[in-house]
């Protein structure tokens, strides 16, 4: 570890495995200030998209949100410390952007397993972005 983790920043795609991810970063690092996010996009992303669709699609990521932090398995006191972040776009254009507004200790990302390891949740651009990343990263896959 480059020093304590005092920041940590989850991603999520809202499947089990990355909700298990950061059930687990809250569990080993009680004190730490918590950060998730959610890259998004709206589909066929070569069209402009009229602002109804882009507003849906984010109330959407929102709702999903919401539920991943009541969900049964994350402990209370992790979704009241946690900041919730949007963001528009790729995954790792995203990710880059965040982890250089709030300067994170740790990233933490869930991982389907399989082949590629990290890749099969994360995409390529993703792992060029953790390769830029200046911080700690904690890939968890969900137990079987």
């Amino acid at each position: 570890p480059h020093g304590s983790y005092r920041r940590i920043l989850a991603a999520t795609d809202f499947s089990a495995c990355s909700r298990h991810a950061f059930t687990l970063a809250a569990e080993l690092f009680p004190a730490a200030e918590l950060n998730i996010f959610n890259a998004w996009h709206v589909a066929y992303g070569g069209w402009k998209h009229p602002q109804h669709i882009v507003d849906g699609t984010r109330r959407e990521a929102e709702r999903r949100m919401a539920e991943l932090l009541a969900h049964e398995s994350v402990p209370e006191d992790a979704a009241a410390r946690t900041a919730t972040h949007f963001a528009e776009g790729d995954f790792g254009s995203a990710l880059l952007a965040l982890t250089e507004k709030l300067q994170p200790d740790l990233i933490v990302m869930g991982t389907h397993g399989g082949k590629g390891f990290v890749r099969s949740m994360v995409g390529s651009m993703a792992m060029a972005a953790l390769e830029w990343v200046s911080c700690d990263a904690l890939v968890a896959r969900e137990p079987s």
